[in-house]
């Protein structure tokens, strides 16, 4: 039940103990079905089921200037709708001094209030965004040139590294095998002057081998 819910009865209690006046409800008293605020996923704006959870709230000395006070259901972009109070014959002074009863003076809301700088003013995340977004493309773009400056340096290593590369040494069974299945006596003369370097005499080591 909405009525006995404990914050229903705890902000009711406040009313009753302490000098506030609830500007719709002291105007408006009979009135029923007026709500603030309504569940956009079910759809029940449409239909008004709802809650009246949004309150302008004065002090009771305030009552002789007390004009009007409404819910403006008419307006639409959130789930919930402004309420508006009209004050008359009040001379406005400023405070040099938070009032105690601001949230700000309780440890647990200490902090925790989004401020209306964050909802009205979006200039300045569009201007963050953009920002970003040109970071990211500058960033992109030093990578795109950092792989193009570094594959020249790459290739140059990699064709060092073919440069260095020792030729390959023949094995005895590899030169046995050319040897057999050579049948020019020209290739023959050229492969044993100039892979059999370390033997002293070239012919006689063609001996055991064929």
């Amino acid at each position: 039940e909405w009525s006995s819910s404990p914050d229903r009865v705890l902000f009711n209690k406040m009313l009753k103990t302490t000098p506030l006046l609830d500007t719709f409800r002291h105007l408006h008293g009979s009135i029923k079905h007026s709500y603030t605020c309504w569940n956009t996923g079910l759809n029940a704006r449409t239909n008004n089921y709802g809650t009246r959870i949004d309150y302008i709230l004065i002090s009771s000395s305030l009552e002789p200037h007390l004009l009007s006070s409404s819910h403006l259901t008419e307006v639409y972009g959130s789930d919930h709708c402004p309420v508006v109070c009209q004050l008359q014959g009040l001379e406005v002074i400023g405070c040099e001094t938070i009032p105690s009863e601001c949230s700000v003076h309780y440890p647990e809301l200490r902090g925790k209030q989004t401020s209306l700088l964050a909802h009205l003013d979006r200039s300045k995340k569009r201007h963050s965004q953009e920002e970003g977004q040109e970071h990211l493309q500058n960033k992109r773009h030093s990578q795109q040139e950092h792989q193009t400056s570094k594959r020249p340096s790459q290739e140059k290593c990699r064709d060092s590294k073919q440069s260095n590369k020792k030729p390959k040494q023949m094995t005895l069974a590899g030169f046995k095998r050319v040897i057999k299945s050579s049948s020019c006596f020209i290739h023959l003369s050229v492969l044993i002057s100039h892979r059999l370097a370390p033997f002293s005499s070239p012919y006689s080591a063609l001996i055991p081998l064929l």
